[in-house]
């Protein structure tokens, strides 16, 4: 079977739901609706001591962004590997805990302190906003000692260590030649502009994006943004293209527009952006919307890898975002986790039907 290595953060999730994010020591602490930052482990303890006694409820997960997806995939019946850091610590043996049966881990390396991740949700509208700290001591495998056989894609996310990016281009270029490569940078990444990202980009395939990490990647509107990425993406692989055939055209920029679903931008002709849509499935209760654009992720590339058109593709992501709404982190995988596969089939059929 073809597998799927993830790389990306191995999160500690803490996750908070609140009155509402517009408190003075949020503020104080950098925390805003909608926005994703890093910190110091000092100010993580100031935010954890302060919403131990100011939310309403609490909940604690692994997560990650392309750790979200990865487990996504595994189960939607794909064989998975991760590749990352955690730390060896009670938190680093809690994140392996919840994927050590279902992800090959063997490519995580476990020394110094674990990252955590503190979510804070807004009860009322569920805007949240996100406050990252880094592992401490930690270091990743070398590049010569991850040999994978089978590869079909490979999924990055941010890494906030100092030598996280350049790792990941080190593991892009090993394999990313004769690979699909996706990428959710994220805000983090995303801060860093297209200069500074350049390299990676060059690399991948699919880049999965919000509006705002668009501008932020860009400094430019959603139309001269996506004018500006495709200049650059995948201008690396145009023999990987040559010689395979996909079912979508790549390379291909998604646009996660949340409650208001999702557009994808291809190049249908040389220097010709076509685009297609799809609107979100509607839930009656959104418990979280943490991780939801990573199960959508999950969704597409099940799409790509399974040979669907970017249509059904859309479609496939926009379904399983919806499921992973209606509860906290991914313990909506640990209810639906069993019948995702089947659950999913059954859409996609009864779309192809209507």
């Amino acid at each position: 079977m073809c597998k799927i290595l993830g790389c990306g953060a191995l999160n500690l999730d803490y996750l908070f739901v609140v009155e509402s994010l517009e408190h003075p020591i949020l503020s104080s602490l950098g925390i805003k609706a909608g926005e994703e930052i890093s910190g110091s482990r000092e100010d993580a303890q100031k935010l954890l001591s302060f919403l131990d006694s100011y939310a309403i409820s609490s909940y604690k997960c692994a997560g990650g962004s392309s750790a979200n997806t990865i487990a996504v995939l595994s189960s939607l019946g794909f064989n998975c590997a991760f590749c990352g850091t955690v730390g060896n610590d009670s938190e680093g043996e809690f994140i392996l805990s919840s994927i050590r049966d279902k992800i090959d881990t063997s490519f995580i390396k476990k020394e110094g302190l674990s990252s955590i991740c503190i979510v804070v949700l807004d009860k009322n509208n569920r805007d949240r906003a996100l406050f990252v700290v880094g592992p401490k001591g930690s270091n990743f495998h070398p590049i010569e000692k991850i040999n994978i056989s089978n590869l079909k894609l490979l999924h990055f996310s941010s890494l906030v260590q100092k030598d996280g990016l350049v790792f990941q281009r080190k593991l892009a270029q090993k394999y990313g030649f004769d690979h699909i490569i996706s990428f959710d940078p994220g805000e983090i990444y995303a801060k860093k502009g297209i200069n500074k990202l350049m390299n990676f980009l060059r690399m991948t395939d699919l880049i999965f994006l919000t509006e705002r990490e668009l501008k932020l990647l860009t400094g430019k509107n959603l139309r001269d943004a996506i004018k500006d990425l495709f200049l650059v993406l995948g201008t690396e692989k145009k023999n990987f293209y040559k010689k395979t055939n996909f079912k979508i055209s790549m390379p291909m920029i998604i646009v996660k527009k949340g409650p208001k679903g999702a557009e994808a931008y291809y190049l249908s002709k040389p220097k010709v952006i076509s685009k297609l849509k799809v609107k979100a499935y509607p839930v009656q209760t959104i418990i979280d919307n943490t991780g939801a654009g990573d199960s959508f992720a999950a969704g597409f590339i099940y799409g790509v890898v399974k040979g669907y058109d970017a249509l059904s593709a859309l479609r496939a992501g926009a379904f399983i975002a919806s499921l992973s709404l209606r509860d906290f982190g991914r313990r909506w995988l640990d209810i639906v986790g069993h019948k995702l596969l089947s659950l999913l089939i059954r859409e996609i059929e009864a779309q192809e039907e209507s």
